[in-house]
């Protein structure tokens, strides 16, 4: 079986439980013109950027906008001497866990500056130290779509790169308001066929590479596969076998069409009382997407 690693425990451990006030900066820096960062692929076929803290670094950090809130890994809260801010507690497959929160006094991202930025420790095992362990792949933390909360994210896939800008979009024809009950973008996406048509909620997630993980209640889809295959899906929590399977069918995201995707079917991958699933990097690496997360649009081009 071939691994296929998805950030999905971490997604909803870190939505459900902490994004309620952990999920954005205090405040930011003004932007006179936009400012890009390169987006560095990792062994694991996931992206991060480099970022500066408190003027030291750059140091390496993973994006995920399927989180509302952002990591960083123990040893690097030390080496920066922050201050810890509280313990937080939270419940994960009937087990009870316990985090640590510590303040970035300030982060630089290029030309963008994001200040008192409230970040977590996970308890190990961590997703830091399984991208170690599994890809011998070192990265600081992880920046959830929340640190970006103030400025409009543009992430440029094909051309690799993440873009920061002051203002806001319009609301207009060539944007659309996404959901943010758990302050992360989720989706409508249509799946039809000549015969059927469904129609199913998505995260818009750079911690997956897969197209489409399904929502926890979809046991079974109307459309004719093209193949199957077993997978092992991994995170801090260990590994979880899952059927991937490519159908004959049209995906359509607003006006984006993917003919014959490949869905991973989610049989306890992640928590089962939530009603979307996971759009990955599988789908976003042809797209240019900017988020606008005080109004909830996104642009798709």
């Amino acid at each position: 079986m071939r691994r296929s690693p998805l950030l999905l425990t971490l997604l909803l451990v870190f939505q459900t439980v902490f994004a309620q006030n952990y999920d954005m900066p205090a405040r930011a820096s003004d932007l006179a013109s936009p400012t890009n960062l390169t987006l560095l692929p990792l062994k694991s076929k996931h992206y991060a950027v480099e970022v500066m803290i408190n003027d030291k670094g750059p140091y390496k950090f993973m994006i995920d906008t399927g989180s509302a809130v952002s990591v960083i890994s123990q040893r690097l809260a030390n080496k920066l001497n922050l201050t810890k801010i509280k313990q937080v507690k939270y419940t994960r497959d009937d087990k009870k866990y316990n985090a640590s929160l510590y303040r970035i006094p300030k982060m630089t991202l290029n030309d963008a500056q994001i200040f008192d930025y409230d970040v977590l420790v996970y308890p190990e095992p961590s997703f830091i130290g399984y991208m170690k362990k599994s890809f011998n792949e070192d990265i600081d933390g992880v920046l959830g779509i929340g640190a970006f909360y103030h400025y409009l994210l543009t992430l440029n896939l094909p051309e690799k790169e993440l873009t920061l800008h002051s203002g806001e979009l319009s609301a207009d024809k060539d944007t659309k308001t996404y959901q943010n009950q758990e302050k992360i973008p989720i989706v409508s996406v249509v799946f039809k066929d000549p015969k059927h048509s469904k129609k199913m909620s998505f995260v818009v997630d750079t911690g997956s590479n897969e197209q489409f993980t399904l929502p926890p209640t979809v046991k079974t889809l109307p459309f004719k596969k093209i193949s199957s295959q077993k997978i092992l899906t991994g995170s801090h929590y260990g590994e979880k076998a899952a059927m991937k399977v490519k159908i004959t069918a049209n995906a359509m995201w607003e006006d984006k069409e993917f003919e014959d995707p490949t869905v991973v079917y989610n049989t306890g991958l992640y928590d089962s009382n939530v009603n979307f699933g996971v759009m990955g990097l599988g789908v976003m690496k042809r797209l240019k997407i900017t988020f606008d997360q005080k109004k909830h649009l996104v642009k798709v081009e």
